[in-house]
C-alpha cells in the first residue's frame, strides 16, 4: 500500500486539505465534530505528517543525525547527553543510528539521514573511506569524533588514544610489571586499534617484546554474547602456566574492565595483591569496589558538547570554510589497583 497523504485524509474525512493541516498541527479552530472526523481518517489511513515536506519553505528540518557504534554502551549515553545539552537549546532534535561496527550499516544510516534532509551529522563510527568522506562533507555539515583521517581535512574532535593508552601501560611498567595482558575489542574499531597501538608502543619503548598470548580478545558485539566473552576471557586466563601468569591487566575501555572484574572474582583473584589493574575509562560501579581502579579519566559529556558546538557553528555559518580540529587530552588518574613489584 502506498503511503497515505494529506489529500487522502481530506477525501476520507470529506474536508479541505487546509482543515486537515489545522487539525494535525494542533490548531483546533474547527468544530469538535470536524476534528473528530479528521482524527478518525488519520487513524484509518495511518497518516503521518511529513515534517520534512512541511519544512521545505524555510529549508529547515531541525534534525541533527548522530551515528555511533552501539547506543547500549554507557559511553554513548553520556556523549549524547552532552550533544543534546547544546542542540536542544538551539532548537534541534537528534536522530540516532547504531552501526555495531558494520561499515555497510553505517553507509545505510548515512543515506537514510541524507534522505531525511538532516541539517548536520555527527559520526562516531568506522567511516574511513576518503572518497566517501569528501563527498559526504560536500552534502551536509559533518563532525567526526574519533581520530585524524590522513589525507582528508574534516571537522574533528578526537581523544589522544595512543598517547593516553601509552601512559596507562607505562605506569604499570614503572611499577615493576613485565607481564601485562591487555583486554581489547575489535581491531576494525578505531579506538580499539589506537589504544592497542599505545599498549604495544609502551612495551617497545621499555624493551619488552610484544607477546600475542597476552592480547585477549574481549569483543562484545551483542548483549547475548556477553557470557560467551566472559567464559572465553576466563579460559584464556586459566590457560596461562604459572610462569606465564600476567601480574597486571590493562583494559581498553571501562566495559571490558567490568567484564574482567567478574572473571577475576570467579577465579578468586584479589586486587592488587594477586593482580594489578588499569582501565581506559572509569568503571561506573567503582564506588562499590573496595579499591579504586587506576584509570584514564574521560569526560564523555564534554566530548558530546564539543561536537555539538562545532556542528551548530557549521550550520549557522555554512560559508565558513575553516576546519576545526579539537584534541581532547585524557590523563591518568591514580587509584589503589596497582601494586609495586
Amino acid at each position: 500500500m502506498d503511503k497515505s497523504t494529506i489529500v487522502d485524509v481530506a477525501k476520507l474525512a470529506n474536508v479541505s486539505v487546509s482543515t486537515v493541516s489545522r487539525v494535525v498541527n494542533g490548531n483546533y479552530s474547527v468544530s469538535a465534530e470536524t476534528a473528530k472526523k479528521v482524527k478518525e481518517a488519520v487513524d484509518i489511513l495511518g497518516y503521518s505528517p511529513n515534517i520534512i515536506a512541511r519544512s521545505m519553505k524555510n529549508r529547515r528540518t531541525g534534525i541533527i543525525g548522530v551515528i555511533l557504534q552501539d547506543i547500549g554502551i554507557p559511553f554513548y549515553g553520556q556523549f549524547l547527553k552532552g550533544v543534546e545539552t547544546l542542540t536542544e537549546s538551539a532548537g534541534y532534535n537528534l536522530m540516532i543510528a547504531s552501526t555495531y561496527g558494520d561499515i555497510t550499516k553505517e553507509k545505510q544510516s548515512i543515506d537514510m539521514f541524507l534522505d531525511k534532509q538532516i541539517e548536520g551529522l555527527i559520526i562516531l563510527a568506522r567511516q574511513t573511506d576518503k572518497k566517501n568522506i569528501k563527498e559526504l562533507c560536500q552534502k551536509v555539515p559533518v563532525v567526526f569524533f574519533g581520530r585524524r583521517i590522513d589525507g582528508v581535512s574534516v571537522n574533528l574532535v578526537y581523544e589522544n588514544n595512543v598517547e593516553a593508552s601509552y601512559s596507562a601501560v607505562t605506569h604499570l611498567l614503572s611499577m615493576g610489571h613485565r607481564k601485562v595482558a591487555v583486554l581489547n575489542g575489535p581491531m576494525n574499531i578505531i579506538t580499539s586499534a589506537d589504544r592497542f597501538e599505545g599498549y604495544k608502543e609502551a612495551l617497545r619503548n621499555n624493551g619488552i617484546p610484544f607477546d600475542n598470548k597476552y592480547a585477549i580478545d574481549a569483543s562484545v558485539v551483542t548483549s547475548q554474547s556477553y557470557d560467551d566473552v566472559v567464559n572465553s576471557v576466563k579460559k584464556q586466563i586459566q590457560s596461562y602456566s604459572r610462569i606465564e601468569q600476567p601480574t597486571a591487566y590493562y583494559t581498553t575501555n571501562s566495559f571490558r574492565m567490568e567484564l574482567l572484574l567478574r572473571v577475576l572474582n570467579e577465579l578468586k583473584l584479589t586486587i592488587p595483591d594477586d593482580v594489578s589493574l588499569v582501565s581506559y575509562g572509569e568503571v561506573l560501579t567503582s564506588n562499590l569496589l573496595p579499591f579504586k581502579i587506576t584509570h584514564i579519566s574521560q569526560d564523555h559529556q564534554y566530548f558530546g558538547k564539543k561536537c555539538a558546538e562545532i556542528i551548530l557553528k557549521m550550520i549557522k555559518n555554512p560559508e565558513d570554510n575553516v576546519v576545526i580540529e579539537h584534541v581532547v587530552r585524557s590523563t591518568l588518574t591514580l587509584g589503589s589497583s596497582v601494586k609495586k613489584i
